[in-house]
This record gives C-alpha cells, sequence and structure tokens, in this order.
C-alpha cells in the first residue's frame, strides 16, 4: 500500500507506520446495493462503496463469473437431445418421461456412456415401429456393447491402470440398458451386495422395453431361456446374473441363480443364469473378449438354422439346469467350431 491513505472527504493523511481503524470508514447503507429480479440481472447491477473511498464497481467481474456458472451446469445440447428423444419414445410407448435424477445421470455419463444410451433407445423405437424381435433387440444392443468396449477398453499393452478394460466396459453398458427398475430399497440392497444393482436412468430404457415386449417377450428366443411368462423379459435377468458373476464370481451368481429360480418351475430362468454366470465369469478372468461374449450369447439364445448350441434347438426338458453343464471351454469349443 501506498505511504499515505488519502481520506477523498477530509484529504486527511495517515502516516504509513500508523494502524488505521477503518471499522468506520466502511458501510453498506440499503442504497449502496441496489436489487434486480433475477432477469434484471443482479450481478450486473452489484455495486459495494466503501465511504471516503472511490466506488468499487464488481458487476462487470460477477458477470463472468455467474456465466462462467451457468456455463459449467447447464444442460448440453447433447443431453437435450436425449432427454428430448428419451420423452418422445416414452409418450409414444405410455410410459412417463425421464426424471430429474435420471437426467443428472445422464448429464454425468461418459461419452461412450450417452452413446450406448442413444444406441438403445433407437432399437426401442424399432421395436416400436415393428422392426425386428425383443431377441434382434438384445443381441443388437449386445454387440454394440462389444464393440464400445473394444473400441474404449485399456489395451494390453497399456500401463494406464486407471483407464477401464473392454471387459469392465462391457459389464457396464450391458448394466446400463438391461437394467431392472427398483425393487425397494431392501431387495436393491440384496442386489448390491451380491455385485449387481440398479441403474436407475438406465431403467428408464429396460421399463420401455418391457411395455413394447407384453405378451411376446419369447420372440425370437431359444426356448430353453425364455420366462415362463410371456411378459418377462429375457434382457433384464442377463444383466443381473453378469454384473453379478463379474464382479463377485460364478459361485455367487450361480447360488444366486438357484436362489431366484427353481428349476422345476422356470427352467429358461435357470439355464440363462447359469449360462450367464459361465460368460461373467470368464469375461471377468479374460478368457473372453466382450465381443466372443456377446457373439456366443446370442447364439446361444436366438433361433436360428445354423450349428446348435449344446443344449439344442428347443426346450430341453429337465436337461441344463445343473452348474456342471456350464464349463467355458465346453460352451467355448462349440461356438468356435460353429463358426462364429
Amino acid at each position: 500500500m501506498a505511504d499515505l491513505i488519502r481520506e477523498s472527504a477530509g484529504d486527511k493523511q495517515v502516516g504509513a507506520a500508523s494502524t488505521p481503524d477503518f471499522s468506520d470508514n466502511i458501510a453498506a447503507s440499503k442504497n449502496d446495493v441496489k436489487q434486480y429480479s433475477a432477469k434484471d440481472n443482479v450481478a450486473a447491477a452489484l455495486t459495494v462503496k466503501l465511504n471516503g473511498f472511490p466506488t468499487v464497481e464488481v458487476g462487470q467481474a460477477l458477470d463472468s463469473g455467474v456465466a462462467a456458472i451457468e456455463a459449467k451446469f447447464a444442460t448440453s445440447p447433447e443431453d437435450k437431445a436425449i432427454f428430448s428423444g428419451f420423452d418422445k419414445l416414452a409418450k409414444r410407448t405410455g410410459g412417463k418421461p425421464l426424471d430429474d435424477s435420471q437426467k443428472w445421470q445422464i448429464e454425468h455419463m461418459s461419452a461412450d456412456q450417452k452413446e450406448m444410451f442413444r444406441f438403445t433407445m433407437g432399437e426401442l423405437n424399432n421395436l416400436a415401429d415393428g422392426k425386428g424381435t425383443p431377441a434382434d433387440y438384445m443381441t443388437n444392443n449386445l454387440k454394440n456393447a462389444a464393440r464400445l468396449a473394444e473400441a474404449n477398453g485399456r489395451k494390453p499393452d497399456s500401463w494406464n491402470i486407471f483407464q477401464p478394460t473392454p471387459g469392465e466396459l462391457y459389464r457396464d453398458y450391458v448394466g446400463l440398458v438391461f437394467s431392472e427398475h427398483s425393487l425397494g430399497f431392501k431387495r436393491d440392497l440384496g442386489r448390491s451386495l451380491a455385485g449387481g444393482g440398479l441403474n436407475h436412468a438406465g431403467s428408464a430404457l429396460e421399463d420401455t422395453y418391457h411395455r413394447l415386449i407384453a405378451g411376446k417377450a419369447g420372440q425370437g428366443f431359444n426356448s430353453n431361456v425364455t420366462d415362463i411368462s410371456p411378459n418377462n423379459s429375457v434382457t433384464h435377468h442377463h444383466r443381473e446374473v453378469l454384473l453379478v458373476a463379474y464382479n463377485s464370481g460364478k459361485f455367487v451368481a450361480d447360488k444366486a441363480t438357484r436362489y431366484l429360480d427353481d428349476p422345476a418351475q422356470n427352467p429358461g430362468d435357470v439355464r440363462s443364469g447359469y449360462f450367464t454366470a459361465m460368460v461373467g465369469s470368464a469375461l471377468a478372468a479374460g478368457k473372453l473378449k466382450p465381443s466372443e461374449a456377446a457373439g456366443m450369447t446370442a447364439w446361444a439364445y436366438n433361433k436360428h438354422d445354423g450349428a446348435q448350441p449344446p443344449w439344442g434347438s428347443s426346450g430341453a426338458a429337465g436337461k441344463f439346469v445343473d452348474t456342471d453343464d456350464y464349463k467355458i471351454d465346453v460352451w467355448l469349443k462349440a461356438y468356435r467350431a460353429a463358426g462364429k
């Protein structure tokens, strides 16, 4: 500070060595700070006045700060397009628009996760247009998840341990778009503890899928993996077990499968669960690439005229309902032998 501090009112000088008391010189009267509504931009008008000193205008600086904050938290055009696109989809399928927490989650997704979300929205619109079957929808999403995972995942020769592996990304993409909605606090907690869990934003997609496939959930699928109810999707079951198997291992995923379903009552879900436990754990161990996981699942789950999976082309009554029927080397060998 300069040697002398000049008061503009009395031109009084204070020695540099002295310790002036400014408490009486600083005032903030109601007239010094003008009140504006939000639309008048309060930042542009804010003025702080020190009695006896030149007025300090801070409006311009605050304008810049407010603009930066608004830009930081404003919804991007990309996110607005996702919100608008989903709300149109929900309207045409009798669903609800995205809620605020789902929007917040989408805004904080990575670019590749948003790409996966948009792709699945497109597949849902195709279903709504009568294009493809529920099995096509599942297959297309799995293959897109594998494509994104292998494009964005850590390369084998990379030292970047903070970049997710292709297997981790595949798990996350599938976990995003096939997530069942909340089942209540206790059941959601159990899902999470097992290694699965809820993805709230993604559940909007799965709920839309459920509405579109009501009464025809098994269309296009091998009957060995379909639920006894024509309204229950294959996707959400596959997704939940995939996450458990990847995160907690085959043993836990097998136990979860048997806990949820009885082979005598719902053999399709049991076969699907044991198969997915095998695939998810092999993916986590690096025995499968995402493209192989997606391809082998489509080969095993879908109706087709090619070489069949070990359980055959249709309902294998009383068979393939034991964990011993699911050895990754056996299934992978059969998959590759089929020319896949």
